[in-house]
């Protein structure tokens, strides 16, 4: 993280987000809490940190079978959504990722690499609003992922990080109960979602985000 992206006398930071011990919720009505506090610009570089932070690993969850998978955004990327096919099942899945610019702003969104999983289902995609970077995870599945639901959050281009705040959800494959499944989301504001990984044959056969700095 480069000490120079920061300027200005002042800059609101939202820290809360560094070591996020729960999840961000699922619902876009419920209530959010966050810590914000107003620090001079010459002090954010001690809230930034001072070396890259290993990548999050979060976990896969669904069926046994299946290969295993990984797509990843590249460098300086960010996952800010999903393209896929699905039916009663998630068939296939494949990434749709937006660039960190210099100023730290994301540019146009772009698909990377292939699909993985089998080629029945449905073709469709899903992507955060222009601004927001996918952040958690809802699997739902049994022998196979029925389906994912994404959760977005703003990106800060000024801290490189995704503060809480008015979230977006977007259901990847067949709507199911928003009490079903597994969620799991990014702990450090600066690791937004960068890949994901599981395990797929003719359907999606499990899944998972991987979160790390872009």
């Amino acid at each position: 993280m480069k000490q120079n992206l920061l300027s200005g006398s002042l800059l609101t930071l939202f820290i809360g987000g560094l070591a996020l011990s729960g999840f961000y919720g699922l619902k876009t009505n419920a209530s959010t809490s966050a810590t914000v506090t107003t620090v001079a610009s010459e002090n954010v570089a001690a809230l930034l940190p001072a070396t890259d932070l290993p990548a999050q690993l979060l976990p896969v969850y669904g069926g046994s079978g299946g290969t295993a998978f990984n797509r990843d955004c590249g460098t300086n990327r960010v996952l800010t959504g999903l393209r896929f096919r699905s039916g009663q099942e998630l068939d296939a899945v494949g990434l749709l990722c937006r660039p960190v610019l210099s100023d730290g702003t994301l540019g146009p969104e772009t698909t990377v690499g292939t699909l993985t999983g089998g080629g029945g289902g449905t073709s469709n995609a899903a992507s955060c609003p222009q601004g927001k970077v996918v952040v958690q995870a809802r699997i739902v599945f049994g022998s196979w992922v029925d389906s994912v639901e994404l959760y977005c959050l703003n990106w800060d281009h000024a801290t490189r990080s995704f503060r809480q705040g008015s979230g977006t959800i977007l259901d990847v494959g067949r709507h199911t109960s928003p009490t079903a499944g597994q969620n799991e989301g990014c702990e450090s504001s600066f690791q937004p979602a960068h890949a994901i990984r599981g395990r797929s044959g003719i359907f999606v056969d499990a899944f998972g985000l991987i979160c790390d700095e872009p």
